[in-house]
């Protein structure tokens, strides 16, 4: 049995040690390279987690635009929400606290001045 060193082959053909490797097929720099300004690292880190969340990652491009649609429309719904009828809940919260604490309504200047426009208006929508 012929002894051979780390830069040879099997076959007593010399290697080149320094020979540079090729990248690997699926091209990662994107999830290891983090952007240079702060700006744009602190989009790539809400990127990076949103995508190890929810584990876009494994997904077909076709089921990413389907879940990523279904978190925007449920982002869109909460937020609306929030500001259509939060205000309107803590205005009605406030009256009903009033009322259980001094037993008697709110006057008409205190909140009817800071909302008159969520207090008297009818919504159409």
């Amino acid at each position: 049995m012929m002894h051979t060193t780390n830069f040879q082959s099997k076959r007593g053909q010399p290697r080149s040690p320094t020979k540079s490797l090729s990248r690997p097929k699926p091209d990662l720099s994107y999830y290891t390279n983090p952007p240079k300004s702060e700006l744009a690292r602190a989009f790539w880190r809400w990127h990076i987690r949103m995508e190890a969340s929810f584990a876009i990652t494994v997904m077909e491009p076709w089921e990413k635009v389907v879940v990523l649609s279904v978190l925007a429309i449920l982002f869109t719904l909460i937020v609306v929400s929030l500001i259509k009828f939060v205000p309107r809940q803590l205005i009605t919260m406030q009256r009903r606290a009033v009322y259980y604490i001094w037993g008697h309504e709110a006057e008409a200047g205190g909140i009817n001045k800071l909302w008159p426009s969520l207090l008297n208006s009818t919504d159409s929508a």
